[in-house]
């Protein structure tokens, strides 16, 4: 998160002001948009805009940093009609994450996107006729987009082309404007160096030998730890009295082992005589007295881990002229391969234990905010899949189908009856913002008095069916009594469309879920279409667990279809006529709603609605006043009965 105290670091605690007349807050900073940023690997002289106003306008809004996303200028506008063709190259291969956008609230922002990647000939016949890579459907607004790619068909891209193929207005608007373009992802670097990797099964002396290197070191290095083993009276517990036995055990000085190590092992010490003195030796060890094969630690004596004789491996290198002054000790291990690092199957050569190694789960920090919780944090993780305004309630009166272009559509057409916002809940009051909305009529002598008085407080008549639509703020509430109508939605907008199917009764397994059903001969009796056992035996509980698929009631239940397309809507039938098919029989009832999975309707369009909305419910502010009014004078009057007078004198 960028902080404006940086801008300005350095100048020290100066006495005149900047002329802000403003706070400098940047709390919609994206902090993990920058940690995979590939700003530096874009090969911005290489960049071809097509139908470009201005001569390296697009290059320009390429090259504004993430800091820079919010300037006006420069800006990209297209020249002869809404479309703009764009390729970006990047100078390696890239793992494409999402695309940065911003446009604008106006009409000239672009709706349709369509992406390709590593084509080196596309012109504007070729982008409409091929199939893109991946198509997005763009938001209409001013803040910064990010549009999350499918990885699986992004992970090699070295050129993007982007395709703008029209805006929000709908024809009327020659010219689309773009003033951001970034892309997050990772950078792969092309034409890595071979890694070789070359296996000894036995290392030779000659290969290894280093000009002024000690003892210890030749041992810890070619031997391992069952190396060469140096005894001297400042590192050995006991002193020089171990040492005395031990260098009766010696058969080599200093000098006859480091220049046999540097000669031809034909003319010096040979692999067999080694092993045969090495055996010698182990038996005149073993002949030692117990404290002098092994040592023992007393009272101040340091831990072996602090013997740097004894230890080759982790003790100090000790000069090669103070090694000779003391006897050397070759054990009976003559194994000369050093330890070699374990092979992992994602990172490669690695010591660690798999259990260290870095994942999804362990990794230090993966750039997203630590989990919170509350009332707060909860709407905050759903704010995005929540609709900005409430839906309708709808009744499905068929499937018909719609002509265009010498296609039949199928369609589904929905009808309002006396659609009418009844209450709404606010976060200070509920937890949450809700819009409740009710349909239909209903006979008065069927509903009960709480409800009664609950319709009454509102001014509305009693509804058949109620439903709640929440939204994401408090500017997606409407006021109580209002109505909506069908052009409450947009043609050529998506909405989703949720209602209950068509119940089927009492299926069994076959018909419910699909089972293949059992032998119709060898030895079946009676139970062809039966599922068999339904329960695990002793070690799964011996009961049926919650969910197995058995006989039972088929259908009815709640089924959403997401992404309808709105082809009409009318107001004097009162229907919304959507593109596909809705579950349920006629006469269900359905709620439909901005779809969440496609960019909402424009700001314009709804700000647009609701200033008709209310155009037309005009007054119903003082209607909901005087319905309260009434409302608590007829219930004073029943709580003293001067109602029953009243009706039976009347």
């Amino acid at each position: 998160m960028s902080h404006c105290h940086d801008e300005h670091a350095g100048h020290g605690d100066h006495g005149h002001d900047h002329g802000h007349d403003h706070e400098h807050d940047h709390s919609d900073d994206i902090t993990p948009a920058l940690q995979h940023n590939l700003y530096q690997y874009i090969n911005f002289d290489a960049i071809n805009t097509m139908n470009e106003e201005a001569t390296g306008s697009g290059r320009a809004i390429v090259q504004k940093t993430w800091a820079e996303r919010l300037q006006e200028e420069p800006e990209l506008a297209s020249d002869a009609d809404e479309q703009i063709l764009m390729t970006v190259p990047f100078t390696g291969q890239v793992k494409l994450h999402a695309i940065m956008l911003r446009t604008s609230s106006s009409d000239s922002a672009p709706r349709t996107l369509k992406v390709f990647i590593n084509r080196d000939d596309m012109d504007f016949e070729s982008a409409e006729e091929l199939r893109p890579t991946q198509e997005f459907e763009l938001s209409q607004t001013s803040q910064v987009q990010e549009l999350p790619v499918k990885r699986a068909l992004f992970g090699k891209v070295q050129r993007l082309t982007l395709f703008f193929v029209d805006n929000f207005g709908d024809g009327d608007e020659d010219v689309t404007r773009v003033s951001y373009l970034g892309f997050k992802g990772e950078w792969m670097q092309l034409g890595r160096a071979p890694s070789q990797i070359l296996y000894e099964a036995a290392p030779n002396p000659n290969d290894h030998a280093l000009k002024g290197t000690s003892l210890n070191q030749m041992g810890s290095g070619i031997g391992g730890r069952a190396g060469l083993l140096v005894s001297s009276p400042s590192c050995h517990p006991r002193g020089a009295e171990a040492n005395d036995g031990l260098n009766e055990t010696s058969q080599f000085d200093n000098h006859d082992i480091s220049t046999r190590h540097q000669q031809p092992p034909t003319t010096g010490l040979t692999l067999g005589s080694v092993r045969d003195r090495t055996k010698e030796a182990s038996r005149k060890r073993l002949a030692l007295p117990y404290h002098a094969r092994r040592p023992q630690l007393g009272r101040g004596q340091p831990h072996s881990r602090q013997w740097p004789l004894l230890c080759p491996r982790g003790g100090r290198q000790r000069h090669s002229s103070e090694a000779a002054r003391h006897p050397v000790l070759i054990t009976e291990h003559h194994a000369l391969l050093p330890r070699t690092a374990k092979r992992g199957v994602q990172y490669g050569w690695a010591t660690a234990p798999p259990r260290s190694k870095p994942n999804r789960f362990n990794q230090v920090s993966s750039g997203i905010p630590a989990p919170t919780t509350g009332p707060a944090a909860a709407l905050a993780r759903t704010a995005q899949s929540t609709p900005l305004r409430p839906g309708v309630l709808a009744v499905k009166k068929g499937v018909s189908a719609m002509f265009a272009q010498g296609r039949r559509i199928p369609c589904t057409i929905l009808q309002l009856d006396q659609v009418q916002v009844v209450a709404s809940k606010t976060r200070a009051t509920n937890g949450y913002w809700a819009v409740q909305v009710g349909c239909g009529h209903k006979t008065p002598g069927n509903v009960t008095a709480p409800q009664l008085g609950y319709y009454e407080a509102k001014g509305i008549a009693p509804k058949r069916h109620l439903a709640e639509f929440k939204v994401r703020g408090e500017e997606g509430l409407l006021p109580v009594g209002v109505q909506l109508q069908p052009d409450w939605f947009k043609v050529g907008q998506y909405v989703d469309a949720r209602s209950n199917s068509r119940g089927m009764g009492f299926a069994g397994g076959m018909k419910r879920h699909g089972f293949a059903g059992q032998e119709a001969s060898h030895g079946n009796s009676k139970n062809h279409r039966t599922i068999g056992s339904n329960g695990p035996s002793q070690g799964g509980g011996s009961r049926v667990h919650p969910g197995k698929k058995m006989p039972g009631r088929m259908g009815n239940e709640r089924v959403t279809v997401q992404n309808l397309e709105v082809l009409k809507v009318d107001n004097e039938m009162g229907i919304v006529v959507v593109k596909g098919h809705v579950a349920g029989p006629k006469g269900c009832i359905v709620k439909i709603a901005d779809a969440i999975k496609k960019p909402p309707p424009a700001e314009t369009f709804i700000a647009k609605a609701r200033r008709i909305l209310l155009e037309r419910n005009e007054g119903h502010e003082a209607r909901l006043q005087e319905a309260r009014v009434k409302h608590l004078e007829l219930k004073d009057m029943r709580r003293v009965g001067a109602f029953d007078q009243m009706l039976a004198t009347a």
